[in-house]
């Protein structure tokens, strides 16, 4: 049985920071497997590592110029008995928060610890990014208001009541109106309209 453990903050993290979170992260051991995979896609299509980067680039500033979801909305990093994951909220999914967590199974050991542990290294790197942008440039919506880098202090919370939600929902015990279950009544085509 894999168990859910996670915690939230206020804060939220700008698209323009996202990378960079994730390659500080990865210089910890944190190896982000969804942007390490895209790289290695990039390096494919590319036939090369010369300009991967530049082309991650290209494409995250697109994507959030254009009004498209964020290039980099969250990511999981596997360890050997746990996986650790960040998901960066936006107005467009329903909530400006960071959450991070991590999925575990019985026999992992202390997996709490080990999720305060990563969101330490999280808040750790994020307050030195407001302290060398000399603000909280990167930050939005704190509850600290945009006070100088010295006031930014990253408070993590447990997220909670949202696992059984979820799993109602899964298990068809949330709304009855939901689409799943609903009977299937006329043809594809006629759904559709």
């Amino acid at each position: 049985m894999l168990f859910i453990e996670s915690r939230i903050t206020d804060w939220s993290v700008v698209a323009s920071l996202r990378t960079p979170l994730l390659e500080a992260l990865q210089e910890r051991g944190f190896v982000p497997a969804i942007r390490a995979s895209r790289l290695n896609f990039f390096e494919q299509s590319l036939a090369g590592a010369e300009r991967v980067r530049e082309f991650e680039q290209i494409i995250a500033d697109r994507s959030d110029s254009e009004g498209d979801a964020h290039y980099v909305r969250g990511d999981v990093f596997f360890l050997d008995d746990c996986a650790h994951y960040i998901i960066f909220g936006d107005e467009l999914g329903g909530g400006a928060a960071l959450r991070a967590g991590i999925v575990y199974d019985g026999g992992t050991s202390e997996p709490t610890q080990r999720l305060d542990d990563f969101c330490r290294n999280l808040r750790e790197i994020l307050e030195a990014a407001a302290r060398n942008a000399g603000a909280t440039s990167g930050l939005e919506d704190g509850p600290n208001g945009a006070g100088g880098a010295e006031g930014v202090r990253i408070e993590w919370r447990p997220r909670e009541g949202q696992a059984r939600e979820v799993f109602e929902s899964f298990a068809g015990e949330g709304r009855v109106d939901a689409p799943a279950t609903q009977p299937r009544v006329g043809s594809a085509a006629e759904r559709l309209r």
